[in-house]
């Protein structure tokens, strides 16, 4: 009888420890856009730069507006961070 005790208690250790050490976590990050580093940012002037300046420095822009009947370029940047448990 205690030998088959010792075997049922070493079963119900296994089948509590074993899904806590297979548990696991994903991370997956997903970037759209170009992030602007604010050195960059810094050769900017308002006022004084020009569209070539700007071009020259941030690159092409992810979309055109018009804001308040002016001309908008618009450099879209995020982060979307998905995490998975199981």
């Amino acid at each position: 009888m205690g030998t088959k005790r010792v075997h049922m208690n070493q079963w119900w250790v296994v089948m509590v420890v074993l899904p806590l050490l297979l548990q696991g976590c994903l991370v997956d990050l997903k970037e759209r856009g170009t992030e602007i580093d604010p050195l960059l940012l810094s050769q900017l002037q308002p006022g004084l730069s020009t569209k070539a300046d700007v071009l020259r420095v941030l690159g092409v822009p992810t979309r055109n507006s018009v804001v308040q009947d002016r001309e908008a370029w618009i450099y879209d940047y995020s982060i979307e961070n998905i995490r998975s448990c199981f």
